[in-house]
């Protein structure tokens, strides 16, 4: 692989080229969070030759709701 190519991007930190992956999306078989991005990463190399890379400078920002509820709620999600 080229210099700086991923075999996946974790997205927690993942943002994509909606350009170069069309109409790719997340399967829906993963009905909760676990394994979509390495699979959507794997799909996209081999079906499209979308590389994943690594860019240091890159930063992505999340809102939440930083109360109990909300982080509650985050918690169900991963359960």
């Amino acid at each position: 692989d080229p210099q700086g190519v991923l075999l996946y991007g974790c997205t927690c930190n993942f943002s994509a080229d909606l350009t170069a992956l069309g109409d790719m999306e997340f399967d829906p078989i993963f009905s909760r969070p676990g394994f979509e991005d390495i699979e959507l990463c794997w799909r996209a190399r081999k079906e499209l030759g979308v590389f994943t890379r690594y860019c240091e400078k890159a930063r992505v920002f999340h809102e939440y709701d930083r109360g109990f509820v909300g982080f509650y709620r985050q918690l169900w999600e991963y359960w």
